[in-house]
């Protein structure tokens, strides 16, 4: 943000001396309530909900490291149950080998809010209470053996929004549900019971309390060539 202040007087309020003065004030990021760039295996660079990780791998993906789900007990857990009731946008690139478990690999989940990938329907579905209510992208939005970005908000009545590669995918406000709080910890890549392994690659997963502008929401989508900086 730049604010012009001036011309500035000399001291006898007479004729102005020199250019007017500019004064740049300055704008903080904004912290994530949780932010996995999975550089330092599963830790929480924003909001410290260190993740403890079984079965995973991490390497080169599509921003530096990421995630790497392929054995069916493969998951991290953030040791927090941090989503609550709030408003949310959550962001992630995720690219799939497979459709995971079953065919409904499990990119994040806390026993009541989830997000998965879905084979029969080949797209992305997120719920705020417990597949009750279930908003969706479109149909064949999704496949496998490519990057896809995923955003998804939603408001403190679960009323949410999809957007893959940042385009709003699937209806307009969708009800996901009435938001309510997990009954476990969060989990990246599968759920408590590791029925639902997410089969490929998760990267720069970021998981924010509040919803994102359109702008907020392509700096995000634009970083993913090569840039990690928090939004402002």
């Amino acid at each position: 943000m730049v604010k012009l202040i001036g011309p500035c007087l000399s001291l006898g309020g007479g004729r102005p001396l020199g250019k007017p003065r500019t004064i740049y004030s300055y704008t903080p990021p904004i912290l994530a309530l949780a932010h996995y760039k999975f550089e330092n295996y599963a830790e929480d660079t924003d909001g410290g909900h260190h993740g403890t990780y079984t079965d995973v791998s991490f390497n080169v993906a599509k921003i530096l490291n990421g995630a790497i789900f392929s054995l069916p007990t493969a998951r991290i857990d953030c040791n927090s149950e941090f989503v609550g009731t709030v408003p949310l946008t959550i962001c992630a690139w995720f690219y799939m080998n497979g459709w995971g478990a079953i065919d409904y690999g499990r990119i994040l989940e806390n026993g009541k809010l989830d997000i998965y990938v879905k084979k029969l329907t080949k797209n992305v579905r997120f719920t705020s209470k417990e597949l009750a209510t279930t908003a969706e992208s479109s149909t064949d939005s999704i496949g496998l053996l490519r990057w896809i970005h995923l955003i998804v908000s939603r408001n403190a009545a679960g009323i949410a929004n999809i957007y893959l590669n940042n385009s709003l995918c699937g209806g307009p406000n969708q009800n996901s549900g009435a938001p309510t709080t997990g009954t476990h910890n969060v989990h990246i890549g599968n759920r408590l019971d590791l029925a639902r392994n997410f089969d490929g690659i998760i990267d720069d997963l970021r998981v924010y309390d509040r919803i994102l502008t359109a702008k907020q929401r392509a700096f995000i989508y634009n970083g993913g060539e090569g840039t990690q900086e928090r939004i402002t």
